[in-house]
């Protein structure tokens, strides 16, 4: 009985040492995998990668990609026929601008005109005031030769209009 519990043990002391073989085998190529697995996921991206990148570079080679966008062809452009060309009109192109340019510059001339409130005769002091002018000053250089003068001037004419 002794003989057969040696044997017994011997036999799974030999199974032990063989699963234990057989499990560094196993660990060996898992690892293996693992690396392999980490190297196909990396070309796997970089594959992505490139496609996308070619697709682009072919999209953008072709022009504009008519099935991406929201346009179709209606009509086929034809050439003209022989005496039919269109042609700009020289003579009515630049009476049309010369009639329309003065046109613009005497409306614009009239509403500057309109929009200036500036006194410029005695019609308009009277037309404002509503008062008959008594008098009325020259423009002279001589009269008024520096700023001095005219801020005076301007002084007195200031107390004039205070009195009345």
């Amino acid at each position: 009985m002794v003989n057969q519990i040696e044997a017994e043990f011997d036999a799974v002391k030999s199974s032990l040492e063989a699963a234990e073989l057989d499990l560094v085998e196993q660990e060996t190529e898992s690892l293996a995998l693992s690396r392999a697995s980490v190297d196909y996921d990396a070309k796997e991206r970089e594959y992505v990668i490139n496609k996308e990148l070619h697709d682009h570079i072919v999209g953008r080679m072709r022009g504009s990609n008519m099935d991406n966008q929201n346009a179709r062809i209606i009509d086929q452009a034809q050439s003209p026929l022989e005496g039919n060309y269109v042609s700009p009109n020289i003579i009515l192109n630049l009476g049309l601008g010369f009639v329309g340019g003065a046109g613009l510059g005497l409306v614009f001339a009239f509403f500057i005109a309109f929009v200036d409130d500036r006194v410029k005769s005695s019609f308009d002091i009277e037309s404002v005031i509503g008062l008959p002018l008594v008098g009325s000053f020259l423009k002279s250089k001589s009269l008024i030769p520096s700023r001095r003068r005219r801020s005076c001037l301007t002084m007195q004419i200031g107390r004039w209009r205070k009195r009345s």
